[in-house]
């Protein structure tokens, strides 16, 4: 369905404002124990019960009686459950089932901060919508400052009642990126930032103004072909106003094309073989104009790249990555619906197996690869949708402690969208629970299969088939499989590759195989002699081990031989000699290598 985030998408129908002119007859009906004796009324349709829980949510919230509304919707939730056989899925009722998920989340993780009995339209708002109440609860990462985030979405509400709900998406997204602080985007601007506000509704109106059909100046992307998602990675930008607006005016081209942009900013060589690498101040403030017209060094082309992207309403990415001559920085961007270019300006030579992006939502790190997985056009079809809901309901099943059912929700989410890692994962916790190691070894293998292109999420899912293998004693499938993982790996992924080697070498020397863990670790560093920037962190590894474990000779003749006359490395030769306590042939090459 969508990238990093899951959302479903259907029509808005919102309560009309003559909902404040109710008779009080018709108020009585929308209290939360009149809706409650809905719930019991078998001449109902499926269609119609499904609204219920929202409705009752929105009752218990104006009554202030949140905990026992929670009481309430997890019992109807348990009957519900009740009426279906054990494992089998109810698809007539599973629409219900996810909408009371919904709403006993809403009241036990978004009632606390707002006094929504006192701003009934922002209740309103939220809960007169299956849709608003699903994009909401499903977009909401658990990093998420949701006190400081519904604030947001109240002032964006009341600011613009006309269009709010055809804005929807871009309202939460703004609320879910801009709840916390916006940390720079690099630290290489120099001292001449330019400051910025938050101004949540100023922003709003940019970005609703860019995606309007009726722009002169529209965004290169349409509105309604993004999702929440692709949003958080389009209104990520500390940067004033101004800013966006220039981009918008002054940087042309379509969507597709936006990998232009870096080769626009004429590289700034003297500036690097100077070691100049933040902005100079006598270049003027750090801004997208300055650096079109003084040029800059990677970090400045990425960044203006992004930027401009973002102001132009492109979800897009900045990456920065170690390669093998050192840093760099590049950026990606989606040139059409839910397919993105991940490597503009990232060099092929420099092996920059992997980059770090920041997530705009979380704040936290993700890669490159992470991207790539995650906006798989896989995840923006019905049957993904579909497992999204199971797997909500599979969730609260296994939380109430029905591990039978809960598995057989998960099957049933893995059967329609098999790369959805979550159902996975409750599978996994009832199999753990249950103690059957024979069994939970065929589930790692059988998701390793389904995972095999993916070599991120096929090292975690190997390695614990490994480290099971080795706890039933099964030691030669297990060294089997670890060499056929690092094979495959460290042939295109040397981010992987030391990955794996932190774990092997930490087994090794725990089990006191100190020459295995010497060895290992040789061959590790023959495998990365192309990457200079890495040795030094391998090389002090290494030497730390022969150290310690008094391998100190082999280190001598392994190091000669691999350091031969580099003299960036002979140090490591010199402190060999030294560990092994000759200090003589230490001198000799201190003399010839000053």
């Amino acid at each position: 369905m969508c990238c990093f985030r899951i959302c479903i998408l259907y029509g808005f129908l919102f309560m009309l404002p003559s909902l404040c002119l109710w008779t009080e007859e018709k108020k009585q009906e929308l209290t939360s124990e009149a809706i409650a004796s809905k719930f019991g009324d078998k001449n109902l349709q499926p269609k119609d019960r499904a609204p219920l829980p929202r409705q009752y949510a929105l009752a218990v919230i104006n009554e202030k009686k949140q905990k026992e509304g929670i009481d309430f919707l997890t019992s109807l939730l348990k009957t519900e459950l009740n009426a279906t056989p054990k494992g089998t899925v109810n698809t007539t009722t599973l629409a219900m089932q996810a909408n009371i998920v919904d709403a006993i989340s809403f009241l036990s993780r978004f009632s606390q901060g707002i006094d929504f009995a006192k701003d009934s339209e922002f209740a309103h708002w939220l809960l007169d919508s299956d849709t608003h109440l699903t994009d909401l609860c499903d977009n909401v990462e658990p990093q998420d400052n949701i006190p400081a985030a519904l604030a947001l979405l109240q002032s964006l509400c009341h600011h613009d009642p006309k269009e709010r709900d055809k804005y929807f998406n871009l309202i939460v997204a703004l609320a879910l990126v801009w709840d916390q602080e916006r940390p720079k985007p690099h630290f290489q601007m120099g001292n001449k930032v330019l400051p910025y506000q938050t101004d949540i509704c100023a922003r709003y109106d940019y970005f609703k103004a860019l995606y309007s059909d009726s722009a002169k100046k529209k965004a290169k992307i349409s509105y309604s072909k993004l999702l929440i998602s692709d949003f958080t990675f389009v209104v990520d930008t500390p940067m004033p106003i101004s800013e966006l607006e220039w981009a918008r005016d002054n940087v042309k081209g379509t969507a597709a094309s936006w990998g232009k942009r870096y080769a626009e900013i004429k590289y700034d060589h003297p500036r690097l073989n100077g070691g100049v690498f933040a902005w100079p101040s006598n270049q003027g403030e750090y801004s997208l104009s300055s650096i079109l017209k003084y040029g800059g060094i990677c970090i400045d082309q990425a960044y203006y790249s992004a930027m401009t992207a973002r102001a132009n309403g492109i979800p897009c990415l900045f990456f920065t990555g170690e390669g093998r001559r050192g840093g760099h920085a590049w950026f990606g961007y989606m040139k059409a619906v839910g397919k993105w270019e991940l490597d503009v300006g990232r060099y092929a030579y420099d092996n920059y197996a992997v980059g770090q992006a920041l997530n705009p939502q979380t704040n936290q790190k993700m890669t490159d690869h992470d991207v790539e997985f995650a906006c798989n056009r896989i995840f923006r079809d019905e049957k993904f949708d579909a497992a999204v809901q199971i797997t909500k309901v599979a969730d609260a099943i296994l939380a109430a402690g029905d591990e039978e059912r809960a598995d057989g929700y998960a099957r049933q989410a893995i059967s329609k969208a098999p790369l959805f890692n979550r159902p996975w994962q409750i599978r996994e916790n009832v199999i753990v629970k249950r103690g059957d190691k024979k069994k939970l070894l065929d589930l790692y293998h059988e998701q390793s299969a389904v995972f095999k292109k993916y070599p991120d999420y096929l090292m975690i899912m190997q390695q614990k088939e490994i480290d099971l293998l080795k706890e039933l004693g099964k030691t030669e499938e297990a060294d089997k499989l670890f060499k056929e993982m690092q094979n495959k790996i460290s042939k295109k992924r040397d981010d992987l590759d030391l990955a794996i080697a932190d774990t092997q070498l930490d087994a090794l020397l725990k089990e006191k195989k100190n020459v295995e863990a010497r060895k290992y670790l040789e061959d590790l560093l023959v495998r990365q002699r192309d990457e200079v920037q890495k040795l030094p962190t391998l090389l002090d590894a290494y030497m730390k081990i022969t150290k310690e474990t008094e391998q100190t000779k082999d280190a001598v003749k392994f190091l000669k031989n691999y350091v031969k006359k580099d003299n960036t490395l002979m140090k490591y030769v010199i402190q060999a000699y030294e560990n092994d306590g000759d200090q003589k042939n230490a001198d000799k090459l201190k003399a010839k290598y000053p």
